[in-house]
């Protein structure tokens, strides 16, 4: 197993953008702040997780257990974000192990040449939460540069 991308890469960075944005510090902090940084700092990764998801490139460890098989399904029928998926399923952290071996080499060779340029052309770094509209704005850019469509 390799680490492709862990959430814990960018959170200071991600704590410095969401208390800047919320002009709020450290100290003010609640809980619910400390998720909301931790989702600022993953969302470049949850976006990719869902789009692995919604296209079936999860390895099959993904299914062997029902609550996350359910879990899927209402990711994919987004009744959850690409985020709640990430922090419950993947401990915020994506490995080689989360991706089918089949797509494995080119999921992974995309990721770490394009993806990030990809992403930043659609949503701002470290400044924002999951949401479905930037999923729907970078998955198809995903897509193409994988040439997994």
């Amino acid at each position: 197993m390799s680490i492709i991308d862990k959430a814990k890469w960018q959170y200071d960075s991600a704590l410095e953008s969401y208390c800047e944005i919320n002009k709020i510090t450290k100290k003010e902090f609640t809980s619910a702040d400390k998720r909301m940084v931790w989702n600022y700092a993953s969302n470049h990764i949850s976006i990719f997780v869902t789009w692995l998801a919604i296209n079936k490139y999860l390895s099959d460890d993904h299914y062997k257990d029902e609550d996350e098989v359910k879990f899927i399904e209402d990711l994919i029928a987004r009744r959850v974000t690409g985020f709640d998926y990430f922090e419950k399923y993947l401990d915020l952290t994506l490995t080689s192990d989360d991706i089918r071996e089949d797509v494995l080499v080119t999921v992974n060779v995309y990721y770490e040449n394009q993806y990030t340029n990809d992403y930043c052309e659609y949503v701002n770094a470290l400044e924002t939460p999951f949401s479905w509209e930037d999923y729907d704005k970078v998955a198809p850019a995903i897509s193409e540069g994988t040439f997994l469509f």
